[in-house]
């Protein structure tokens, strides 16, 4: 019983982490395509809109 609590909280906490690095290379990829467009300016508006989103849905 033990055991199976265990598996299931660390495949649960993995898969938090994945989406984790997930957004996280999302968002910096953005950075730098913003960046290479020159569209700096744009960027923390952007970034705050999805992290606001990810907020509801979590």
């Amino acid at each position: 019983m033990l055991e199976t609590k265990l598996v299931a909280s660390v495949s649960n906490s993995l898969y938090c982490i994945r989406a984790y690095v997930q957004v996280y290379r999302n968002e910096k990829a953005k950075k730098k395509r913003d960046r290479h467009e020159g569209r700096a300016g744009q960027t923390p508006r952007t970034i705050s809109l999805h992290q606001t989103k990810n907020n509801y849905f979590h």
